[in-house]
């Protein structure tokens, strides 16, 4: 047992650094705006990192060695208008406070996965069930994604790993 999270929820972004590891947004049980971090390092509870740009679920996190990325997502929850967003937000994760708007992903989505390496972030698939988009960012800079190439097959809750010369996108 590690501990326990500050703020427990579900269908968030995650990122992590070498020292700490990050959580943001979610639902638990309406949306979130809260990033939660803990002490890789060090046992115990999650602490309060700050919020995000506007609270959300279902949305996809990367992150650099200094920087975490926070894309997509819903903000209402109940269909037929689920509320997609395409808002890219980043922390720097070695100082806590709250997110900055970073930039926009190609197209509003819910539920991409999202991978990085050092360098590029991406974020594949999403809602709708058909999209199957890839976008790339420069995560040291901001501004908005670009458009990668796409998934072999539209898909949605999507999960993204990567190392520093390949990205996968899996599930869904």
């Amino acid at each position: 047992d590690f501990g326990n999270s500050f703020n427990g929820r579900g269908t968030s972004a995650s990122m992590s650094s070498s020292t700490r590891g990050l959580w943001a947004a979610g639902r638990s049980p309406t949306n979130q705006d809260t990033i939660d971090y803990v002490e890789i390092a060090t046992t115990g509870n999650a602490s309060d990192f700050g919020d995000t740009t506007g609270a959300r679920q279902w949305l996809a996190g990367c992150s650099s060695t200094t920087r975490g990325i926070i894309a997509g997502g819903e903000n209402n929850p109940f269909f037929p208008s689920p509320g997609r967003t395409s808002r890219i937000d980043f922390i720097t994760m070695a100082s806590k406070g709250d997110a900055i708007i970073f930039g926009d992903l190609t197209a509003a989505t819910g539920n991409p996965g999202g991978c990085s390496n050092s360098t590029r972030g991406f974020f594949g698939g999403g809602e709708p069930a058909t999209y199957k988009k890839i976008d790339m960012i420069t995560i040291a800079s901001t501004g908005n994604a670009t458009d990668f190439g796409n998934l072999t097959t539209g898909r949605f809750v999507v999960n993204g790993a990567g190392s520093q010369t390949r990205a996968t996108f899996l599930g869904g």
